[in-house]
């Protein structure tokens, strides 16, 4: 089984320091089952402990259903 996440920490020298999710992985036979929001609420919660301002994602206009997801 692979799952993965990669978040990481930077700063613009005009904002807080902010949190972006440079990638989610997890093999097709285990969505629907949280893992993702799992993913997602593990990185959100770790960026809350280095206080940043914000979490986010990028995610290529062409993958509609992750960004069904994206939007819980």
């Amino acid at each position: 089984m692979v799952i993965w996440v990669h978040g990481y920490l930077y700063r613009l020298f005009y904002a807080e320091v902010m949190c972006e999710i440079g990638g989610l992985v997890f093999e097709k036979d285990y969505r629907k089952m949280g893992i993702g929001r799992g993913l997602i609420e593990s990185v959100e919660n770790w960026a809350r402990e280095k206080e940043c301002s914000k979490v986010s994602l990028r995610s290529s206009s062409s993958r509609k259903k992750a960004h069904q997801f994206y939007k819980i």
